[in-house]
């Protein structure tokens, strides 16, 4: 079921990390701005295309003093990681 009350993938931001949760596992991510709005654009429900998410999220930003370079690899890790979690499905 896409968007609306039931979210696929669920986290929490503390100090540095995102503690991400997809169907039961966790995955630990930098908490780049970024990563929060890809997780969030990931819950909408839309159809999105990998290369697009990778050139709207990836790049160095900063929060609460630190700094945070996301990378095209990490992007893909995440994104794979989320699909074999069953959180992401692909359409083709």
């Amino acid at each position: 079921m896409p968007g609306g009350w039931y979210a696929r993938v669920v986290w929490i931001v503390s100090e540095n990390q995102i503690v991400c949760s997809a169907n039961g596992n966790s995955i630990l991510l930098p908490a780049a701005p970024e990563m929060i709005a890809l997780l969030t654009e990931l819950n909408g429900g839309a159809t999105l295309r990998v290369r697009d998410l990778i050139k709207k999220y990836k790049g160095v930003s900063r929060r609460d003093g630190g700094q945070f370079k996301v990378t095209k690899d990490g992007l893909r890790c995440l994104l794979s990681k989320l699909y074999s979690l069953r959180a992401i499905r692909m359409l083709n």
